[in-house]
């Protein structure tokens, strides 16, 4: 990619990516996306994505397919953008979201998430105040991001975040196939404009 400066500053509209791992992320019978895929590991509150803006799909499935994930196998590409982050935080603040296992009315989910400019070099997140350019040799992710929630994955706020990704993975697209170069978008009809082959 040529030499361009990253926005710090992430557009409502711009799509990321998250890699997706079978089985923990995708249902094996179904082949929907679970909540996993956008939930933290446990004692974080951070989902790796790759701006989309500054790499290409084919990075995304190299990327996805030399991380090592517990034994799980890279399988799939979820799109996500901050528009859809902000509609399931207006739904997690809603009536709808409500708690109800112990009949208690007044409990709103309340989860919070934004996607945050986050790029990454050697396992490390890189200083937010220094600029960087896709081409930066030094720098492994320049193009890196993080979903980052308002709690940590532990605890008794585990069951809200459940709940909250519940939700998320309902307005996302995905693409998973043998073949996924070819495979077409699938989920959310927020995409129907850009809903191509990859």
């Amino acid at each position: 990619m040529s030499h361009i400066l990253i926005n710090k500053n992430i557009a409502n509209s711009e799509e990321c990516i998250r890699c997706i791992y079978f089985s923990l992320m995708i249902g094996s019978n179904n082949h929907k996306l679970k909540r996993e895929a956008f939930l933290p590991a446990k004692g974080h509150n951070d989902v790796s994505l790759l701006r989309l803006l500054y790499t290409d799909l084919s990075f995304c499935i190299t990327h996805g397919e030399n991380t090592k994930m517990n034994g799980q196998t890279f399988c799939a590409l979820a799109s996500i953008t901050s528009n859809i982050v902000n509609r399931n935080n207006e739904w997690a603040l809603s009536e709808e979201s409500k708690n109800n296992k112990n009949n208690n009315d007044d409990e709103i989910n309340g989860v919070q998430a934004k996607i945050q400019y986050a790029p990454m070099s050697k396992g490390e997140y890189v200083s937010k105040d220094i600029d960087i350019y896709t081409d930066d040799t030094t720098i492994d992710l320049p193009m890196h991001a993080d979903l980052v929630y308002n709690d940590n994955m532990d605890g008794d706020v585990k069951t809200k975040l459940r709940k909250y990704a519940n939700e998320l993975v309902k307005r996302v697209k995905y693409s998973m196939n043998e073949n996924i170069y070819n495979y077409p978008w699938l989920g959310n009809e927020d995409f129907s404009n850009n809903n191509n082959p990859i």
